[in-house]
Order: structure tokens, then sequence, then C-alpha cells
């Protein structure tokens, strides 16, 4: 199936469409517009048809169509894999998915991550952001956190990059255990534990981090500012915040400084906006 969706609602389809997919959704940005068009594939049962039902009485689809179009099998697996290729990110990271055996530019890092997992292929300017936040703030033998950790592709870029330890949390029990094929695929199994988590999870522990990265819908980062989501940071560390548009980003920053957070730069990139912020050391 395939919908039109804004900027402003595109991640929160993307989201409702992750959660009913198994096979996760195909993100195309129309040339020349704001719009992203997405799809999703299903398999061709009567679960399907409950779910298309369901999806086209949810709020959030009133003024977005819904197609839905069916494909054979074999069809199904050669879109997907045209959709999918090798892309350099940050002049540093070369992700792939696992069919593709093309050498690395010179000096890259190479990842594989399966797309059919969870979000998070590096295709979407906010995990791009947040690599290049990764490749400018992290320093060899830091501990990181990557809290709604996807695919896991963030957690395990920090790990290629030089990180001692990463925690890789979710709250989707999908996304644990793509991270944990991923980094076991990656070879970095003994640096990135992934756990299905949150917020919470982490405040009633011990832990606190130098590195804090968070690529989320920008509602939930302003949710957890309320939630001393600020504490996970050590003093002195510093923190990534993505998944925020533009004329969202006034608000967010503020609900950091609520937290305990110093922003200190934007990086852009189409509407979208990564938020470097700091924790002061301590006196």
């Amino acid at each position: 199936m395939r919908l039109r969706a804004n900027a402003d609602s595109s991640d929160a389809l993307a989201s409702l469409l992750h959660d009913i997919s198994p096979n996760g959704i195909v993100e195309t940005r129309e040339p020349g517009s704001p719009d992203v068009w997405l799809e999703a594939y299903l398999p061709a049962n009567d679960e399907a048809c409950t779910i298309i039902d369901r999806l086209r009485e949810s709020p959030l689809l009133r003024d977005h169509p819904l197609f839905v179009n069916q494909i054979r099998q074999e069809d199904w697996i050669v879109q997907w894999r045209q959709q999918h290729h090798p892309l350099l990110l940050a002049q540093h990271l070369y992700i792939r998915p696992p069919w593709d055996e093309s050498t690395p530019p010179t000096g890259a890092i190479s990842l594989t991550i399966e797309p059919c997992m969870a979000f998070g292929t590096g295709r979407h300017e906010t995990t791009q952001l947040c690599v290049q936040g990764l490749v400018e703030r992290l320093e060899p033998g830091m501990q990181v956190l990557d809290l709604g950790c996807g695919s896991g592709i963030l957690a395990l870029a920090a790990a290629k990059l030089g990180a001692t330890a990463v925690l890789a949390l979710d709250i989707d029990a999908i996304a644990v255990d793509a991270t944990r094929d991923n980094a076991q695929v990656n070879g970095v199994a003994d640096k990135v534990v992934a756990e299905n988590g949150s917020l919470e999870t982490v405040l009633t522990s011990a832990r606190r981090f130098d590195l804090l990265v968070v690529n989320i819908l920008a509602r939930v980062i302003l949710e957890m500012t309320d939630q001393r989501l600020g504490d996970l940071v050590r003093p002195g560390g510093t923190a990534l915040f993505s998944g925020i548009i533009d004329t969202q980003v006034d608000e967010v920053e503020a609900g950091l400084r609520r937290t305990g957070l110093h922003p200190k730069k934007r990086r852009q990139s189409g509407d979208w906006v990564l938020v470097v912020a700091t924790r002061p050391g301590d006196p």
C-alpha cells in the first residue's frame, strides 16, 4: 500500500506503518515538493485486509489517500532491492544491504544493515544528520546511549567510530532483535548491548553517558525533556537530537534547556534539523 504525506505528518504516518508492516517501509521524497511517498508491504490475507480497513478509519489518514495494489512476491523482492543500495554517509560510513558485495571507498567504515528489520537504513535525513553528528562529536573510549535505536544503525556507527560501550534501547521488541542481529553481523556485539527499554529504564539505573543520541519525533523529545532527559548525560557530555522539523526546533531547544542541557549547534538537511546540546561540567 502507498500513501502521500506532507512534511508535518510523514514521521507520524511512517511510525504507524512501521507498527503494522513486518517488512518495514520505503520512503521516497517527491522532487521539488515537501511531500513524501510512504510504501508498506503486507501479505495478501484476511489480516492485511483488516489492517487496511482500520488504517482508512485512522484520523492520521484523513487527509492522505491510501492506495492499495496487489503484487507478486517475486516483484516485491525486486522492487525492495532496487530501493536499497550502498550509501556513503559523512564520508566515513558505507551503509549497504546484506546482498551488496561492493568495495567501500578507501578509508570508509562498512556497515551492513538489513533494511527489512526496523526503522533505520541511513536514507532518511534525520539518520544522516545523526551520523554526521557522531562523526564530529564522538571520541574514542566514550560510552554512548542510543535511545530509540530502531535497526541499530546509530549504535553500530558509534561502536565502529570508537565508542567503548553502546547501550541501544527501544520499546519495540522487533527493533531490539534487529539491533542485536545487526551488531552480530557487523562484529560489534561485544560493544553494543541492545535492550527493550525507555528513558525511565535508564533513569532508574545508575548509568550515565558521555554521548546521547536520540532520533525520534520532536513531540516525543519534548515529552522526555519534562522527565529528566538531561540527567542521562554526564557533566561535560554531549547529546544529539534529530527527528525535528525546522519549525519545531525553537520549542525543542527550549525543552532541552529546561532539562539542563545547553543547545550549542544546529545542522539542517532539507526540512530536518539536528540539535547538538551539551551538559555543563561540574563547577
